[in-house]
């Protein structure tokens, strides 16, 4: 391998992944890795996650110890190393042809494709591909189905799929619980999103990410418009402001990653009511609402403010579908039965 390499660097990064340092590929500088154990899903979730996070280091090249691997691994496209073995004297070696042609080849992959599209490995691994993006490597049946459907559902044309549609046959009821809670943090909003509808998910391209704050928000008013809360001034445009406030900061976030900056900080939207009221802090505005509604306000706010079902709302309150329906429908009661007695 030595000979291969222009700049040698052993740096263990996981117990089964190692950088071995960089050759030279036309004027690129490719970082090369080495790893283990592929073929434990687990193993291949915690790896990927890892190489995403050093994606400054630009598309590298993964010689994987064995042959049942994912097609890319973060950024990264993934030789067998086996298979690129020559004869040198009485030595085997790398030979640098095949790890030359596998990096080609798989470069536009490793960037993310022409287009989105689930690529199948193995019964149990697949790597998703969206252009613009890196790639993402999927463990698991129920990874791999829901990627497909929303990918298939993009391609269609019609991307948002409603929930029990994208759950359908599969082992849990959100796509939050298909995922490890550190994978889930680094796909939302970057590889999957809320569909334009409450209940609704879809795959998450460029355009859709750096989609304008102002139409998220006119879906989020026609939200609050159905609790009635019109005349409560206060609360309602205390939740707007909010809302585009974090809006804004997702879209900066999104917009550094393309070398873009929206002009307007979010720190500059004040949360105020019609009458130019002092700011009302996120703190006090759910103290508020728990005035209105009780203990379920924060199921008001999930639901909607946030955009999302009941169903996922239960979920992260540890609640039924069932129960959460009829707790959200009493605490909707409950502030109108307020808004009657207010005015």
């Amino acid at each position: 391998m030595k000979p291969l390499l222009n700049k040698r660097t052993s740096q263990v990064l996981d117990a089964d992944l190692t950088l071995l340092g960089s050759m030279q590929i036309d004027a690129a500088e490719v970082p090369v890795y080495f790893v283990r154990r592929l073929e434990d899903g687990k193993t291949i979730g915690r790896l990927d996650l890892a190489l995403r996070s050093r994606n400054k280091a630009g598309v590298g090249i993964v010689l994987a110890a064995g042959t049942d691997h994912p097609t890319c691994l973060g950024p990264n496209v993934v030789v067998p190393n086996l298979t690129n073995l020559s004869p040198d004297g009485e030595e085997l070696v790398v030979a640098r042809d095949g790890l030359d042609l596998a990096y080609r080849s798989n470069l536009s992959l490793a960037r993310g494709g022409a287009s989105p599209q689930v690529l199948r490995s193995g019964k149990q691994s697949a790597t998703l591909h969206v252009p613009g993006k890196e790639s993402v490597a999927l463990v698991g049946a129920d990874q791999i189905a829901l990627f497909e459907r929303l990918v298939a559902a993009a391609k269609a044309g019609s991307p948002d799929v409603q929930v029990k549609e994208l759950m359908d046959g599969l082992g849990s009821r959100s796509p939050q619980q298909t995922f490890r809670a550190d994978m889930w943090e680094s796909l939302l909003n970057v590889y999957i999103g809320k569909g334009s509808k409450r209940g609704y998910w879809r795959l998450v391209t460029t355009a859709l990410a750096l989609e304008s704050a102002p139409d998220i928000l006119g879906r989020t008013t026609e939200a609050i418009r159905g609790l009635d809360l019109q005349r409560v001034n206060c609360i309602a445009a205390t939740i707007l402001r909010n809302v585009e406030r974090d809006i804004l900061r997702a879209h900066q976030r999104e917009a550094g990653r393309q070398n873009l900056r929206s002009e307007t900080e979010p720190d500059e939207i004040a949360a105020e009511d019609g009458s130019g009221d002092a700011a009302i802090s996120e703190a006090q505005l759910l103290r508020d609402l728990r005035l209105l509604v009780g203990a379920d306000a924060i199921l008001v706010i999930r639901v909607a403010v946030e955009g999302f079902s009941q169903a996922e709302a239960g979920v992260e309150l540890g609640l039924s579908e069932a129960a959460a329906r009829k707790r959200y429908q009493r605490a909707t009661q409950r502030l109108r039965d307020a808004l009657q007695k207010i005015h």
